[in-house]
């Protein structure tokens, strides 16, 4: 997972990216408290703890997705706050790999202030 925006809550521009996933697929990104490092489909799940999960997104054409964060709505506004941090990862179906069908981004970690 990439960023595009800023980390400042006060700004809420976050917009988080993932390229290289195989065009067309749906997938999610999510974000936990802990950095991990677990084998997980064809990857590493990265992001732990208690997870939050975003809203499904598809792929396009060049396998290129983002999604915007809304933090002045819940779930977010009680957790991404100023001087929190998490491990954002983007998860997505890919078949074209075979084995479990589905693989996950780098994982990206946050720090989020005023």
């Amino acid at each position: 997972a990439q960023d595009q925006g800023s980390a400042s809550v006060g700004n809420n521009d976050l917009i988080l990216c993932s390229t290289q996933a195989p065009s067309g697929q749906f997938g999610i990104f999510y974000y936990g408290g802990s950095r991990i490092s677990l084998p997980f489909g064809n990857g590493f799940r990265c992001a732990g703890g208690g997870i939050t999960r975003l809203p499904v997104v598809t792929t396009g054409a060049s396998g290129y997705v983002t999604y915007t964060l809304d933090n002045t709505v819940a779930p977010h506004s009680t957790k991404i706050v100023a001087g929190s941090s998490w491990n954002f990862q983007f998860w997505f179906r890919d078949p074209p790999a075979g084995g479990a069908e589905f693989n996950l981004s780098h994982g990206l970690g946050i720090s989020f202030g005023p």
